[in-house]
């Protein structure tokens, strides 16, 4: 599952057939409509991927942005094949890795999965209600971990699917050469300069987003599941979701390290058009990332991407 060029549509039938269209209707009104819509467009993009380097220099970070339309093929990007720490999202992917255990019958949404005091690490809002029941089932423990971006409930996760390194040739299995995980919650969160372990590529993300959330990566209902779970997530209504339009919707998975690393990575799509979205991924490494400037930037970046592929 590799990322083709910026220039180039993701899909290979609807590049085609565009092409197609383009190359007959040439000597045509319509060809020449067609090619001021594409330079049109095109323009956008650069100029949106010329505003994303200026505000890098601003803000005195590292931006990696990579933004698909999956109907038209249009991408756009700023260091798209760099690596930047995961943090927690991750979260979505592990989630659907998660129903693809359940879609093969080795896991069930209605499992049980016990846990006790010991299990509990920093930012435990849904398992530490639950520490006197001492059970939460997968599916209330996915929706902790993707909605809430419960630790623990991860960390609970990662062990039915062996751990980081599970976690990891999965990926591998699927054909993702880029991401990986190497450590659990929170010590993956440590984002030390040069440290390639628990890192992806805004590219790699956007990629596994289209082949998760809307492709071959899991049946219809799985996907629905995710969706759902991404589109109930409260985290990250302030970043790049702000800079979607309210018709739309959206959904997103956010990631935070102290260590001057803030993510936010989302879809959205028209109501009426479910199977046709445009795929985000913000890293951005840059000082103060929790703060609200911060958050300001991914709507921003949001906004940008919609106006440009939208």
């Amino acid at each position: 599952m590799s990322w083709q060029s910026r220039r180039l549509f993701l899909l290979s039938g609807t590049s085609a057939s565009l092409f197609g269209l383009q190359a007959s209707a040439q000597q045509s009104d319509w060809g020449r409509m067609f090619e001021d819509s594409f330079d049109e467009t095109q323009t956008g993009i650069d100029a949106a991927e010329d505003v994303l380097a200026a505000l890098e220099r601003q803000f005195n970070g590292r931006f990696g942005v990579s933004a698909v339309n999956l109907a038209t093929g249009y991408t756009l990007t700023h260091r798209g094949d760099e690596r930047f720490a995961m943090c927690s999202t991750f979260k979505w992917m592990l989630a659907a890795l998660i129903l693809k255990e359940v879609e093969l019958g080795k896991l069930s949404l209605e499992q049980a999965v016990r846990f006790t005091a010991a299990d509990m690490v920093p930012y435990a809002p849904v398992t530490e209600k639950a520490l006197d029941r001492g059970s939460l089932t997968i599916a209330e423990l996915c929706e902790g971990t993707v909605q809430l971006s419960d630790n623990p409930a991860a960390n609970l996760l990662l062990e039915l699917i062996g751990g980081p390194d599970g976690f990891t040739s999965r990926l591998r299995e699927d054909g993702e050469v880029v991401t990986r995980l190497d450590r659990w919650e929170p010590e993956l969160n440590e984002n030390a300069d040069g440290d390639v372990r628990d890192t992806t590529s805004p590219n790699a993300m956007v990629s596994l987003m289209g082949f998760y959330i809307f492709g071959a990566g899991l049946e219809p209902a799985s996907r629905q599941q995710l969706r759902d779970w991404m589109i109930g997530t409260s985290t990250g209504l302030n970043k790049l979701r702000k800079g979607i339009p309210s018709d739309w919707v959206a959904g997103d998975k956010t990631g935070t390290a102290t260590n001057d690393q803030s993510n936010d990575v989302a879809f959205a799509y028209r109501a009426e058009d479910p199977e046709n979205p445009i795929l985000i991924a913000s890293y951005l490494n840059v000082p103060e990332p929790m703060s609200d400037e911060v958050s300001l930037l991914h709507a921003r970046i949001g906004d940008m991407v919609m106006d440009a592929l939208a």
